[in-house]
């Protein structure tokens, strides 16, 4: 489903080195300028609710939703992971799915001048993360939330493929942001 609507992206709006990423300040010129703007077609285009932060605990059109705890493959919580991150450095928008999962798209830079050195450095200018079934437990990366990426010069949807300290982390000792790639490449079994 998600990787539909990206091909009608494609179509609509060229490639991605060519999409038109910015952020906040943008969003109400009424062009595609801006990362909400991009966050508002990816909603429209899933038939979906863009719970818009307008602060760190409320979000426009989903009064319901509350931030939660996400933990990492080996049980602890991870830090700055909430689905959240609206700070003028972290441009993440969140989209709720007719069928309860959640989408949260992380853009790499702000129209402020605020990067996501990480995924600067990996060259990626979106990131995606799904809870598969929303606010339900486990909320563990790796077993109901899974990481995808838009690469430059790529405009293919894809796995995650890993932080350059931790490439291969999908295990039980580790996080889990790989975890897409591993269960792609193992014929879709959990086998971690």
């Amino acid at each position: 489903m998600i990787s539909n609507v990206h091909t009608e992206l494609l179509q609509e709006l060229g490639s991605v080195n060519d999409w038109p990423f910015g952020g906040w300040d943008e969003f109400n010129n009424g062009s595609h300028k801006s990362n909400a703007n991009l966050n508002a077609l990816y909603a429209k285009k899933l038939k979906a609710k863009n719970c818009t932060p307008n602060s760190p605990d409320t979000y426009t059109n989903c009064p319901n939703f509350k931030r939660y705890t996400i933990f990492k493959l080996n049980g602890e919580k991870l830090a700055n992971a909430g689905w959240d991150l609206n700070s003028p450095f972290y441009t993440s928008y969140i989209i709720l799915l007719q069928n309860g999962a959640l989408l949260s798209t992380t853009f790499r830079s702000n129209a402020g001048g605020g990067y996501r050195w990480d995924l600067y450095s990996l060259k990626i200018p979106v990131m995606y993360r799904i809870d598969v079934n929303g606010e339900q437990k486990p909320n563990t990366m790796g077993r109901d939330i899974f990481t995808f990426a838009l690469y430059d010069g790529e405009n293919t949807l894809n796995p995650f493929r890993g932080f350059k300290d931790s490439p291969n982390d999908c295990n039980k000792d580790d996080i889990g942001w790989t975890c897409a790639e591993r269960l792609l490449r193992n014929g879709w079994k959990m086998d971690y």
